[in-house]
């Protein structure tokens, strides 16, 4: 698993600066950053990947490929609406916890602290997904061992699981083949 690396160790002499991103450096295979998200309670700074398409073979960091318009979309959104977002994922994940169903979502933001977040490389209707990584703000929690992970795109979510899963991108990149395949008038998958 890829952590961020707050020393900037692995990453370019000089980050790269597109906008509304804050500096990134490359990591080898994603764009990473310590970033603030407005109406996001947070201890400091988070974690930030941005995750591009590798290239085959080797990337040096000259010839990495760079944030996608649809990612800028996705990260320029959640600047613009971070309390709205940030409801929808605390209302996921009480959802999902029996424990928190009669719970204000206050409470539920202060058992899980957002950590950190993934923009993916999947989108759609011109904006990408974002897996979410959140931690326990308490230590007893059972969040303790593997973290919680919410993917959306944009105010909907569409998997709440480990934080692991919603860096890997294999919720979005689900949820895209869903939406193609019923775009198309299919029926859909069944297993």
């Amino acid at each position: 698993m890829w952590l961020v690396r707050e020393d900037g160790a692995g990453g370019l002499d000089v980050p790269l600066d597109i906008s509304p991103f804050p500096p990134l450096s490359w990591t080898g295979f994603a764009w990473s950053a310590r970033a603030t998200v407005p109406g996001f309670p947070q201890h400091g700074t988070m974690g930030l990947e941005v995750r591009v398409p590798p290239p085959a073979g080797t990337v040096d960091e000259a010839a990495a490929p760079r944030p996608t318009a649809e990612q800028a979309a996705a990260y320029r959104f959640l600047l613009g609406d971070g309390p709205g977002v940030l409801d929808a994922l605390l209302t996921a994940l009480r959802d999902r916890v029996p424990e928190w169903a009669e719970w204000p979502l206050g409470r539920v933001a202060d058992e899980a602290r957002l950590d950190g977040l993934t923009v993916h490389a999947a989108a759609w209707d011109g904006a990408a997904y974002i897996g979410y990584w959140l931690s326990p703000a308490k230590v007893d929690s059972w969040l303790s061992e593997h973290g919680a992970g919410v993917t959306a795109h944009r105010y909907r979510v569409v998997a709440v699981g480990m934080a692991e899963e919603a860096r890997d991108g294999a919720a979005a990149a689900a949820d895209v083949r869903r939406l193609r395949r019923s775009h198309r008038g299919l029926p859909p998958r069944r297993g």
